[in-house]
């Protein structure tokens, strides 16, 4: 089981940030349903919060948190 990705917050991992975070605003959710592992990924919402605008939610992979763990850019 996959327990988190790290990444560094280039552009071109634009997509793996919107997969882990449930966004989706550039890439296909009905796409990413034909990759094996990500087809079994679902998403729950943010316990509430004051943020106005934090559309994250909670990628999990069966009762596990997918953690996203975004590094510097060296």
């Amino acid at each position: 089981m996959i327990k988190g990705l790290t990444f560094d917050s280039a552009h071109a991992h634009r997509y793996i940030k919107e997969a882990l975070f449930g966004t989706f605003e550039t890439l296909d959710a009905d796409k990413l349903q034909e990759v094996d592992w990500w087809k079994n990924l679902k998403y729950e919402p943010l316990p509430p919060h004051a943020m106005p605008r934090l559309p994250l939610k909670i990628c999990k992979d069966g009762d596990e948190s997918v953690w996203c763990l975004p590094g510097v850019c060296l």
